[in-house]
């Protein structure tokens, strides 16, 4: 086997009402089988945490579950991102690119085009923020990316809140968000939230967590 697999479930049963805290408490859950699952398979170094409401967005059961991942071999999805990255780190360059620091430098990049283009905010205190945009070239319609340190980051799961909050809310309304923000919310019934790139092991956290 390549991996572990594990499936974290809500104590209530309605997919689309959830709270700032309980958010937090699925990525700590999340976080701790992830670091528990590492210390039994050190070799398994890839991590990723799959959230599908509902149906359409490839649940097999109505009641709130993520399922939490970690394998030896990398998930095709971030294989691609990581040639894609490393292509992108050594234009240019003859000598030998760091393929975590091409990565991290590859987000770092994306995040500057955003914020030039006026699609990036940043959340968060002094030690604890958090990139979020709107993605010029998303792989699925109103997809937003956000960019932290680690799942146990309190602004982390309260910018992923407010995102979901937004999306799925009734269509048309204003929420107040943290931070002082207000924002539209979409009426969405549907979502899937996908993040990777979280430490392991030695509780430091690594650049791209998404």
């Amino acid at each position: 086997a390549h991996g572990l697999h594990g499936c974290l479930l809500f104590k209530h049963h309605d997919p689309l009402q959830f709270t700032s805290e309980q958010v937090s408490q699925l990525l700590s859950a999340a976080d701790e089988w992830l670091q528990q699952a590492h210390a039994v398979r050190p070799d398994a170094q890839h991590p990723l945490l799959l959230w599908n409401c509902l149906p359409r967005a490839g649940a097999s059961q109505f009641h709130g579950h993520a399922q939490i991942m970690l394998s030896s071999v990398d998930f095709p999805e971030f294989e691609r991102l990581r040639h894609g990255a490393l292509e992108y780190a050594s234009s240019g360059s003859k000598s030998h690119v760091d393929p975590e620091a091409a990565v991290a430098q590859y987000y770092r990049d994306v995040a500057r085009a955003h914020r030039a283009v006026g699609l990036l905010r940043e959340f968060g205190t002094e030690g604890d923020k958090v990139q979020c945009y709107a993605n010029m070239s998303p792989l699925k319609d109103m997809e937003v990316v956000l960019i932290g340190r680690h799942l146990t980051s309190s602004a982390f799961a309260t910018a992923l809140h407010n995102i979901l909050r937004c999306l799925i809310d009734d269509r048309g309304s204003t929420m107040k968000l943290s931070w002082g923000l207000e924002m539209l919310t979409a009426g969405v019934r549907t979502f899937n939230v996908g993040i990777s790139g979280m430490a392991l092991g030695s509780g430091q956290a690594r650049e791209g967590s998404q």
